[in-house]
């Protein structure tokens, strides 16, 4: 046993020394993917521009609730699938550029979707959620096996290094939505639609090239250890049991995960202002990623300061403040200070699930923990956004922000007496 636990010891330490000496280059490469995917997602915003693209092309109301739907009821419970995966990965570097190939091929047929309004509308509404649906699927896949990549290659100041990763795509997005501002004033539809998701493709596939040569991954020896299927949900219970501080961040995280099926009707809310123009979500995307650029990084910091729950906490009121804003909205400006909003909200919910995932985890089976937290989330971002697309049929009314200002509201007071609850 003596000789055994020095020699564990010096595995992790060696493993350690590896991280410290590749750091710099990691933390660049990984900077890099940051910049030219986030040009790239930008293009493909299911925020501002898909359900932009989408409503062009009908204006039924379920549809920009199908968006919700497809991405959160088929990204989250794929990070299931990628769990057993990533955790016997041989390597983790490999799997996560083969998970990031099949999303690039959901970005293609979307891109190809354009053609397809030549012929048939309903044809292209259905190639693009079949592609859409290949897309959440990857995307649900790649998170968990991100955080992995970034356990064993970013070991220390985890909260900034989101919040400079989120800076640099922030930064990137901006850029991505000058461009989308020049092609959707430029050309007519679909063609101004169909140059922009080119330009998210190739960009996309540029991030992954610079992952590929770039990423330095340190394996963790030692581990040869296989975790099936069937091992997964009980470890999954056991994380729950026996992980508190985990336990308590997943409460306030599953319910304010009932607010995010919301995002993608305040672009159609703005749009439908007297007052927008037909750059309306080239302006409102570069807002939100200016936004972003404040908010990465101050985020970040409270983050490490405060740590994930305070985070979400304070998500929230920036939640409540652009939910209220929404529902009496009369003018375009007042979506600049929504979407001004919007960066601090989903900056805040991102980096406290990674970072929650990382340091609650302490690096061991993080994708675990970055998939049950998905999963728990699923149900409400299945069902919600069924029942509100449902109750408004045909354009976007304030039922939505309504329910998401109660979400947000139920959340604050949900994470102050959790304390006390868990504790009985």
């Amino acid at each position: 046993p003596a000789y055994s636990k020095f020699f564990k010891e010096l595995i992790i330490s060696n493993s350690m020394i590896l991280k410290e000496k590749y750091y710099r280059r990691n933390y660049l490469t990984l900077m890099a993917e940051g910049f030219l995917f986030m040009f790239a997602i930008t293009l493909f915003s299911q925020t501002t521009v898909l359900p932009t693209y989408i409503s062009l092309i009908s204006n039924k109301a379920i549809y920009l609730g199908l968006i919700s739907i497809i991405y959160y009821g088929l990204s989250y419970p794929a990070g299931i699938l990628s769990c057993v995966i990533g955790v016997n990965a041989k390597s983790t570097k490999r799997t996560s550029i083969l998970i990031m190939f099949l999303q690039r091929v959901g970005f293609f047929l979307i891109y190809l979707s354009t053609y397809a309004l030549s012929y048939n509308p309903n044809i292209a509404l259905t190639l693009f959620f079949i592609s859409y649906a290949i897309t959440a699927i990857s995307l649900g896949m790649s998170n968990p096996m991100f955080s992995q990549l970034i356990s064993v290659s970013i070991h220390r100041d985890v909260g900034k290094f989101f919040g400079s990763y989120m800076l640099m795509g922030a930064i990137s997005g901006v850029l991505a939505a000058r461009f989308l501002n020049y092609s959707l004033g430029k050309f007519s539809f679909p063609q101004n639609y169909r140059n922009s998701f080119l330009a998210g493709l190739l960009f996309a596939l540029t991030a992954t090239a610079v992952v590929s040569f770039g990423l330095k991954e340190v394996k963790e020896e030692g581990n040869s250890k296989k975790l099936k299927y069937s091992e997964l949900f009980p470890l999954m219970k056991e994380i729950l049991k026996e992980n508190k501080k985990f336990k308590e961040f997943l409460i306030i995280r599953i319910i304010i995960s009932a607010s995010e099926f919301s995002i993608p009707y305040y672009i159609v809310k703005v749009g439908s202002m007297p007052d927008a123009s037909i750059n309306t979500v080239g302006t409102m995307t570069t807002i939100m990623l200016l936004s972003a650029i404040i908010s990465s990084k101050i985020m970040g910091f409270i983050c490490d300061k405060l740590g994930p729950n305070n985070t979400l906490k304070i998500s929230c009121v920036f939640g409540i403040a652009l939910t209220i804003i929404a529902v009496f909205m009369r003018t375009y400006v007042m979506g600049m200070i929504i979407f001004s909003l919007i960066g601090f909200v989903e900056k805040g919910i991102a980096i406290s699930s990674n970072v929650a995932c990382i340091t609650f985890s302490t690096g061991k089976n993080t994708v675990i923990y970055s998939a049950l937290y998905s999963l728990l989330c699923t149900p409400f971002l299945i069902i919600i956004p069924i029942l509100v697309g449902i109750n408004m049929k045909d354009g976007v009314n304030n039922t939505v922000f309504i329910f998401a200002l109660i979400v947000y509201v139920v959340t604050i007071i949900v994470s102050i007496i959790r304390k006390s609850y868990l504790s009985r």
